[in-house]
Parts: C-alpha cells; sequence; structure tokens
C-alpha cells in the first residue's frame, strides 16, 4: 500500500495481551485488517440473507393475496355461471308458458306463473315483469332471451 492510502490509527490493548502478540510475532497491522475486512463482508452477507428474507416474506404475501383474488373471481364466475343456467331454463319454460295466456283468466294465470317460478325456481318475479315479457312475446312473436331475464334476476339478487 502507499503511504498516501494508509491512516494511522492507536488501538489500546492490555499489556499482557501486547506481550503475547509480540512474543508469537504476529503481525498485529495485518491481523487487525483481516478481521475487519472479514466483519464488513459478514455484515454485507447478512444485509443480503436479511433483504432476501424480507423480499420471500413479501413475495408469501403477494401469493397469498393472489390466491384470495383468484378464489374470489372463481366464486363470482361460478354464481354468474349458475345465474346464466338458471336463467336460461326460466327462458325457455317462460317463453312457453307466456305463448299461451288465455285471455279469460290472465290475471289468475299470471299468479300460477308466478307461483310455479317461486316454488320451482325459486325466483320471485312481480306481475310487471311477467306482463313486460308476455308483452315482447305477443309483439314481435319473439323469444325471451336470457339476458331479459338475467336483467331481472340481477335485479332481485
Amino acid at each position: 500500500m502507499k503511504e498516501e492510502e494508509i491512516v494511522r490509527t492507536s488501538i489500546y490493548l492490555p499489556k499482557s495481551l501486547f506481550l503475547a502478540i509480540r512474543s508469537k510475532q504476529i503481525n498485529l497491522s495485518r491481523e487487525v485488517r483481516e478481521y475487519l475486512y472479514q466483519r464488513i463482508q459478514e455484515d454485507e452477507e447478512q444485509k443480503l440473507i436479511k433483504e432476501i428474507e424480507e423480499h420471500k416474506k413479501i413475495v408469501r404475501q403477494l401469493e397469498a393475496k393472489l390466491a384470495i383474488i383468484k378464489k374470489k373471481k372463481k366464486e363470482e364466475e361460478e354464481k354468474r355461471k349458475i345465474l346464466y343456467q338458471l336463467a336460461d331454463k326460466i327462458a325457455k319454460w317462460l317463453d312457453i308458458r307466456l305463448r299461451n295466456i288465455p285471455e279469460k283468466n290472465q290475471q289468475f294465470f299470471i299468479n300460477k306463473t308466478i307461483e310455479i317460478l317461486k316454488s320451482k325456481y325459486n325466483v320471485e318475479l312481480s306481475d310487471k315483469h311477467i306482463i313486460s315479457l308476455s308483452n315482447k312475446i305477443k309483439s314481435n312473436g319473439n323469444k325471451i332471451k336470457i339476458e331479459d331475464i338475467l336483467q331481472i334476476l340481477e335485479g332481485i339478487v
């Protein structure tokens, strides 16, 4: 090492330790330097290990959060699928049933339709919904679409 790269320091040692070092001819300067380098490297190692552990912890937390989000998404998708299947069944059934509404006992027929929907599909539709769906069928000869029933069911649910 060059002279300008060296910083002189003093180390205070007990006299007995100093005599032991001198008797064994240990280069105190080199030993202290190696010890300090080793200490600095250990600290960096420990810092890196600690930082890696922190990042692993963050990753585990994010994975748990992702798992929760996936689970919620899957549940919502299943709920939507079940609702879609129910709407399909109701649309087909209502399409057939509402094409044949008798003119005389129309209110009785609508009430009976509501009662059947409640018992068979566990869905409560109002008179207005049934009448509007019936008018849709009669006006253009259209079919009841799944989307029509989904709108009504989503309004109820």
